[in-house]
C-alpha cells in the first residue's frame, strides 16, 4: 500500500497517474470526503450516490484501498474529532435541537467528557461504520481502512498543546489516549472485519511508551518514528502482536523519498506507507507556506513534483526487493546479500528525519548508494536466470 493524503476526491485521471507511479492507495479525510448524512425518524441515513461513482472509477483504475481518517490533528481537539462533531450537529433525536458547533466543542472538551466520545455520538458513529462497511462490500469499493483520528500518540506532548485557530480547542493531552482507544472500539463494534489504522507519531517519546500503547488497538500500525531514540525492533513488536507495520513520511527532495520509502523502510519489514501530503495546499499558488503537495492536477493532466519521481523510484526499489526475496528465499548466500544491503540502509541515515515533531523526513548520507544497492540485486537476479 502506498498513498498520499488528499483534501477530497481527486479526478479519475489523477488516480490513473498515481497508480502508474506506484501508488495503489489514497488517504481520505472525513472533513473533506463523507457520504451525505441525515437522521429520519430517529434513524441515520447515508447517501453514497456520489461516492459510489468515484469508488467504481477508482477501482477500475487500480486503486486497491484507502485509509479514511474520521478525525484530524489532536492539536485541535475536540474540534478536529470530525465525525463525532458532525453526528452531533445533525442529531434531533428525542425532540432535541442539535447543538451548535461551539456548544458541542465546549461540552466534549469539558473535564467530565473529554476522555471519550459522548454516548449520543458514539451510537451514531457505530451505525455509520456499520452502514459504510456493508455498503462498501456490496458495491465492491476499494478496501476501506478506518482510523478514529490522526496521530494519537501526540497525547504525550500535552497537556494543552493546542492549535488556537480552532475556537474553544483544548488541544492534546492525556485525554487523547483513551479517546482514540474508544474510537477504535467503536469502529470494531460497527464493523468487526474492517481494518483499523493508526498514524503513530511517537513510539517511545520521553521513554513513556506513547505510541506502543496503541499496538493492540489497531490492525495497521503506521509510524514515522522508527528511528526516534531508536526502536529498531518496532517491526518485530508489531508483527508479534499479529498486526501489520506501515511507515509514513514526507519530504522535499527526490532522494529523501526514494531512500525513505525504499530501502530504509524495507529494512523494518513494513508493508505499506502514507505520505503527508499529496495535494494539501493552494494549487499553483505556492507563495504561502503550507504547501504540502507533490502533484498538481489540471482538468486534463497531472503534473508531478520531483519528489513524486523519488516516490516512484522508491517503490520500484521495493519491487526489486520483493522479487529478489521470492526468488532467493531458500538461498542463504543470496539472502545474506540483501540483508547486508538493508543493514547498510539502516546505518546510512543523513542528518534529517530524526525529530518526528519538527523534521520527520528521512534522509540518506550519500544518494549514490541507492543505485548501487538496486544494481547489486538486479545483477544477481539476471545472473540467476
Amino acid at each position: 500500500f502506498m498513498g498520499g493524503c488528499v483534501t477530497g476526491l481527486v479526478p479519475a485521471h489523477d488516480i490513473e497517474f498515481a497508480v502508474d507511479y506506484n501508488q495503489n492507495g489514497m488517504n481520505l479525510w472525513f472533513a473533506g470526503c463523507q457520504p451525505g448524512a441525515k437522521i429520519v425518524n430517529g434513524k441515520l441515513q447515508l447517501d453514497f450516490t456520489y461516492m459510489d461513482e468515484w469508488m467504481a472509477s477508482a477501482r477500475k483504475r487500480g486503486l486497491n484501498g484507502f485509509v479514511w481518517f474520521l478525525g484530524g490533528n489532536p492539536y485541535g481537539f475536540p474540534n478536529t474529532m470530525s465525525i463525532f462533531r458532525e453526528m452531533s450537529l445533525i442529531d434531533p433525536r428525542g425532540g432535541r435541537k442539535p447543538p451548535s458547533r461551539s456548544q458541542w466543542v465546549k461540552l466534549q472538551g469539558a473535564k467530565e467528557n473529554r476522555n471519550k466520545p459522548m454516548p449520543r455520538q458514539r451510537e451514531l458513529v457505530v451505525e455509520w461504520v456499520r452502514q459504510v462497511a456493508a455498503h462498501a462490500k456490496a458495491k465492491n469499493w476499494p478496501e476501506v481502512i478506518l482510523t478514529p483520528f490522526d496521530e494519537p500518540a501526540k497525547w504525550i506532548q500535552g497537556p494543552n498543546r493546542v492549535n488556537k485557530s480552532y475556537s474553544g480547542a483544548i488541544g492534546t493531552g492525556p485525554w487523547i489516549k483513551p479517546y482514540f482507544k474508544d474510537g477504535c472500539k467503536i469502529i470494531r463494534e460497527g464493523a468487526p472485519d474492517i481494518r483499523i489504522y493508526g498514524s503513530i507519531h511517537h513510539i517511545n517519546y520521553r521513554r513513556r511508551g506513547s505510541g506502543l500503547s496503541f499496538i493492540d488497538d489497531v490492525d495497521v500500525f503506521c509510524t514515522n518514528a522508527a528511528d526516534e531514540r531508536p526502536d529498531p525492533k518496532i517491526g518485530e513488536k508489531v508483527r508479534a502482536a499479529g498486526h501489520t507495520l506501515w511507515q509514513y513520511s514526507g519530504g522535499r527532495y527526490p532522494d529523501q523519498a526514494r531512500f525513505g520509502y525504499g530501502f530504509f523502510f524495507a529494512s523494518f519489514g513494513s508493508r505499506g506507507s502514507l505520505h503527508w501530503a499529496y495535494n494539501w495546499g493552494r494549487g499553483y499558488d505556492t507563495t504561502e507556506g503550507s504547501n504540502w503537495m507533490y502533484a498538481w492536477h489540471t482538468a486534463f493532466d497531472t503534473i508531478p513534483a520531483p519528489l513524486y519521481e523519488g516516490i516512484r523510484e522508491a517503490w520500484d526499489d521495493r519491487r526489486v526487493i520483493e522479487t529478489y526475496t521470492k526468488k532467493f528465499a531458500k538461498d542463504a548466500d543470496a539472502m545474506a546479500v540483501l540483508n547486508g544491503i538493508l543493514k547498510q540502509a539502516r546505518s546510512s541515515r543523513g542528518r534529517g528525519g530524526r525529530d518526528t515533531v519538527n523534521d520527520f523526513y528521512t534522509a540518506i548520507d550519500d544518494a549514490t548508494k541507492l543505485d548501487k544497492w538496486r544494481d547489486k540485486l538486479l545483477n544477481r537476479l539476471v545472473a540467476a536466470k
